[in-house]
């Protein structure tokens, strides 16, 4: 099979972690290449396990906090225990990634490492090579190596095998998706709008385990209400089934969770998960999916903290007024934004991301409850 044959529509960091696990887990070659920058003996190593979507060096388990999923690698190196944590994104250079929440938990990630079983560890941030130079261009870089993602393209592109040429097709993908004007499809042209940067930081400030980013299908349209949803923002976590999308649009005031395929089912899911369906929640069909829909505050980018402390949240207003438009942004010479600072967004907007929060949580058991 050709990798011209190949096409990835959406790409995430999950599908880079995936594939970053199970590389290591069965290619020597690609275990020992990968970890190079880490200036250890690998060819003499054991491999002692490797966990993904991993809570502090414990495998994920059913009772855990929702932590930013990372692969971690486990090696018996000369007698040592060393354990080997490989964050990647895909994000540009002001994701919220690379925000000072997010990047705490790893410079101190070898402080708890070496309180516990191990004698060693070394952190690999796998990233575009634009998002690294913004790291390691710092004076404490959080990260003991990097590895570009385009490297690793290059690697796959030099196996000449069908197999090689389909994961640096992926690759790719995932570099073609990460511009940092560009929704996470990589559309050219289209601007993330600076509302929706700084919704995605305030919330990784507020739990860097969540991954945020411009919703692909979404981009450039509108819905019913007139709200444009290019304010859409999907949400990735590891509890979301792999098959589920949530999104929140942010100017409609609606957090949904979609699950293809069981629009015919509305039914029989309301009476099964009764018990664990907040009174909030409210179940709609689109086309053959199933959407479970939570009304949160809208924000609007003209308008701080829109929607907070109000009597009714986002989209029940715009259904109750009959609103058919929202009101347009604002923009300087330069076609930018004229808005508010991150540190505004997040005092003015504190009680609406929050809400936010609650419902994306909410959901995100919901769909955890399901797969299971």
């Amino acid at each position: 099979m050709g990798s011209e044959l190949v096409r990835f529509e959406s790409v995430c960091t999950r599908d880079i972690d995936t594939l970053v696990l199970e590389e290591l887990s069965v290619s020597p070659a690609f275990r020992s290449w990968l970890l190079e920058p880490l200036s250890l003996s690998v060819e003499s190593a054991t491999m002692s396990g490797a966990w993904y979507s991993a809570v502090d060096g414990e495998p994920a388990n059913r009772e855990r906090t929702r932590r930013r999923t990372d692969v971690e690698l486990g090696l018996e190196i000369g007698g040592e225990q060393v354990l080997v944590v490989l964050a990647s994104t895909i994000g540009s250079p002001d994701s919220p990634f690379l925000s000072d929440g997010s990047l705490e938990r790893y410079r101190t990630r070898r402080e708890r490492a070496l309180a516990n079983e191990w004698d060693d560890c070394r952190t690999i941030l796998i990233a575009p090579a634009e998002t690294i130079a913004a790291d390691t261009d710092v004076e404490t870089p959080a990260f003991d190596a990097t590895v570009s993602l385009e490297s690793i393209r290059e690697w796959f592109d030099g196996r000449e095998t069908d197999r090689g040429d389909y994961r640096a097709t992926l690759v790719a993908a995932a570099i073609d998706h990460s511009g940092p004007e560009t929704d996470s499809r990589g559309a050219v042209g289209e601007r993330v709008p600076t509302i929706v940067r700084q919704y995605r930081a305030a919330v990784s400030d507020r739990d860097p385990t969540l991954e945020l980013t411009a919703d692909p299908d979404l981009a450039g349209s509108s819905d019913e209400t007139g709200a444009e949803t290019r304010y859409a923002v999907a949400v990735d976590a590891p509890s979301l089934a792999s098959d589920h999308r949530l999104v929140h649009e942010l100017k409609r005031g609606a957090v949904d969770l979609r699950i293809p395929g069981a629009a015919d089912h509305l039914e029989s899911f309301a009476a099964r998960y009764a018990a664990v369906l907040s009174p909030a929640t409210k179940l709609l069909t689109a086309g053959d999916a199933l959407v479970l829909r939570r009304s949160v505050p809208a924000i609007e980018p003209d308008s701080p903290d829109a929607g907070a402390g109000g009597s009714e949240s986002g989209a029940d207003a715009a259904t109750s007024a009959g609103e058919t438009g929202s009101r347009s942004e604002s923009t300087s010479a330069d076609g930018r934004e004229a808005g508010i600072t991150n540190g505004d967004f997040r005092a003015q907007n504190a009680e609406t991301v929050e809400a936010a929060l609650e419902a994306v949580r909410d959901l995100l058991e919901i769909s955890e409850r399901i797969q299971d």
